[in-house]
């Protein structure tokens, strides 16, 4: 998200704002946050393989986020399960940082139930999972985990950059409502209970959001877009090996290990 972006977005009222360290925005949301109200925003950032090497790596990664945000996020996720980093030592560590008041809450992104299963056996709840989530590419039963672990499901990449738009049961249903495809989708999403972070680098994407209409679809109408969910993984757009390989007994040992 572009700093203009960020200014921008947030003057028209938008309160939620997804960064990462591999992003660069934290800088920008900072001097964001210098003129906007902090009480009415939720800022989240992203630690990546980078930042979890050692403790001492962590620790400056930590400080360095909140220095550039010019205030403590309300969430630290880790950006993904890597296979080759101590997952459970970070997690014990942001957990620590939270019981400690250096952080607020810890989270994870792209997080499997197999992976958050695992974290939950080790008396480790992380308080949101950020998962690539959209019509082609539904996840009941990781949602219905985390909503028995209380656990915030997140999506990203709802209207899938576009693609989900020019799908013609979304336009038959935009035009039934005459709202933006987009506003479809969003309301399927929040029917359902589940938050999401779009991209709102353009002025005519922040305008359809912020003034988008809340829908209530009937049962009919939601089958219809949880209908073109494709089989299996199918739907799926982001497909780093790193984050979906196999969750076998050589990366558990792996995230059972210490900081160095």
């Amino acid at each position: 998200m572009k700093k203009a972006a960020i200014f921008s977005a947030a003057y028209k009222g938008f309160v939620l704002f997804d960064t990462a360290k591999v992003y660069e925005t934290e800088e920008a949301a900072g001097e964001m946050i210098q003129e906007i109200s902090r009480d009415r925003l939720i800022i989240i950032t992203k630690l990546a393989r980078v930042h979890l090497s050692d403790l001492k790596t962590f620790r400056d990664a930590i400080e360095d986020s909140i220095k550039k945000l010019g205030s403590i996020p309300d969430f630290f996720l880790i950006h993904s399960p890597y296979r080759d980093v101590p997952i459970l030592a970070v997690a014990r560590a942001l957990e620590m940082m939270k019981q400690e008041g250096i952080i607020k809450e810890w989270g994870v992104s792209n997080f499997e139930l197999e992976h958050l299963d695992f974290l939950l056996q080790h008396n480790l709840r992380p308080a949101i999972n950020q998962v690539e989530y959209h019509p082609f590419f539904q996840r009941p039963d990781l949602l219905k985990f985390c909503k028995q672990h209380n656990i915030i499901l997140q999506a990203y990449r709802p209207i899938v950059r576009g693609k989900a738009l020019e799908h013609p049961t979304i336009q038959h249903l935009a035009q039934q409502y005459k709202v933006d495809p987009a506003v479809i989708i969003y309301n399927w999403l929040l029917q359902q209970e589940i938050p999401f972070v779009t991209t709102v680098n353009s002025d005519i994407h922040q305008d359809i959001l912020v003034n988008a209409e809340l829908i209530t679809f009937t049962s009919e109408e939601m089958a219809s877009i949880s209908a073109l969910h494709e089989p299996g993984e199918a739907g799926r757009t982001c497909m780093k090996d790193d984050w979906f390989g196999p969750f076998t007994e050589d990366v558990r040992n792996a995230w059972r290990e210490e900081f160095s």
